[in-house]
């Protein structure tokens, strides 16, 4: 266990199997290449995407079927190989999330979800080949207005 500084929430505890290396690095981070994964309660939907390189650098994650029970994740073969898995059980894919003033206009990037191999820890951003998914998707759908009537 060691102690890392976070933006966010301070400095927080973390053990050596919450480190994530990226093989095709976040987009924009090229640089980056070392991640905590920290879920950010028990139970959650979320979690934190801590660069280790960067302590102000870090993302909100969250897992596209908790919100799109048909969501179905579909890379390129060769952003796949990257992640020298054996089993499809071994990966889980999350999606990157915006989170304005207005929680309730929270988005997720579907189209460029990160894929993490949770045997040997590699992970990867890659491109959906699944065209019809957005970079901001909504998390939770506008609340219908209740319209009195005369």
């Amino acid at each position: 266990m060691e102690t890392i500084k976070t933006r966010d929430f301070g400095e927080v505890t973390v053990s050596k199997d919450s480190l994530i290396t990226f093989k095709k690095p976040i987009f924009g981070f090229e640089d980056l290449k070392e991640f905590y994964l920290l879920q950010l309660e028990e139970p959650s939907s979320f979690y934190l995407l801590q660069s280790k390189e960067e302590y102000n650098i870090s993302f909100i994650l969250t897992e596209p079927r908790q919100f799109i029970s048909d969501y179905v994740l579909d890379i390129d073969d060769n952003d796949a190989g990257l992640l020298e898995f054996t089993d499809h059980s071994d990966l889980i894919d999350f999606a990157i999330v915006t989170i304005p003033e207005n929680i309730e206009e929270m988005t997720m990037n579907i189209l460029g979800p990160v894929v993490i191999n949770t045997k040997n820890r590699f992970g990867i951003q890659s491109i959906s080949n699944c065209t019809h998914y957005g970079t901001k998707c909504r998390l939770f759908l506008p609340q219908a207005v209740a319209v009195e009537t005369r």
